[in-house]
């Protein structure tokens, strides 16, 4: 799966009660680059999650890294944790988007 494909997948893969439950809201931004380039958009409200193509909207976070790096890092390919100490990935709120992580499945689940 591309980095762009496993975006479109975050609806599918809500913890829909979860984020309810939490009240959670957010816009987040991806931004990739290299092959597989593009810019995408998340927004979390009222348990739903919407993905859309290009940057809209104001970012409560931004994310961004190769596509083909935050393809394996999704993929379980490289560690979260070093591709973040590494800058691999780059995101500008890291705790907001621990607990954004936290309301959706793995893609490998």
């Amino acid at each position: 799966m591309t980095a762009y494909e496993l975006i479109h997948s975050l609806p599918s893969r809500l913890h829909v009660e979860k984020a309810r439950k939490g009240g959670h809201a957010a816009t987040v931004h991806f931004i990739f680059s290299g092959d597989g380039a593009c810019e995408l958009t998340v927004v979390m409200a009222d348990g739903n999650c919407t993905v859309t193509d290009g940057l809209h909207g104001t970012a409560d976070c931004v994310v961004r890294a190769k596509a083909k790096d935050y393809a394996d890092l999704e993929l379980g390919r490289i560690d979260a944790r070093l591709a973040y100490l590494f800058g691999k990935v780059k995101v500008s709120r890291p705790s907001m988007m621990l607990t954004f992580i936290d309301l959706f499945k793995g893609a490998l689940e």
